[in-house]
């Protein structure tokens, strides 16, 4: 198997860049939606519509050589929705079917809450200083 180059390590982090780039742009909508989730039904279909289409996005970018400037306050936004999106993979309603490493409802919302926080008000490490 041929060993990548640095121009490889150099696509991938621009790729994972404009990713978090182009979720942070869209991060009002996102904020809307994880509201929903709080104030109603733990439904994520919008969510995800939104997530797989910022990916879409990205690919269809870069496989067209468009090239963005990513903005520095961005860094980090794009592991956020995607920690929060394979969250809802643990979840289960269900408290006689939930196996220990599933989350009910509450413990859902609970993280749910600590990422929506984290994404409203990014760490010191991720700030403009540290890129």
């Amino acid at each position: 198997m041929p060993i990548p180059d640095e121009n490889f390590f150099e696509l991938q982090k621009y790729s994972a860049l404009m990713s978090s780039h182009l979720h942070w742009e869209n991060r009002e909508h996102y904020f809307e939606l994880i509201k929903k989730l709080f104030n109603g039904p733990m439904h994520f279909l919008e969510l995800r519509k939104k997530y797989q289409a910022i990916h879409e996005a990205r690919e269809s970018l870069e496989a067209n050589l468009i090239l963005l400037e990513p903005d520095p306050k961005s860094k980090g936004f794009g592991i956020l929705i995607g920690d929060l999106i394979m969250l809802f993979d643990l979840y289960c309603p269900d408290p006689s079917l939930r196996e220990s490493h599933e989350l009910s409802e509450e413990e859902l919302r609970d993280v749910v809450q600590k990422i929506f926080i984290e994404m409203k008000e990014p760490s010191p490490e991720n700030s403009k200083e540290n890129i």
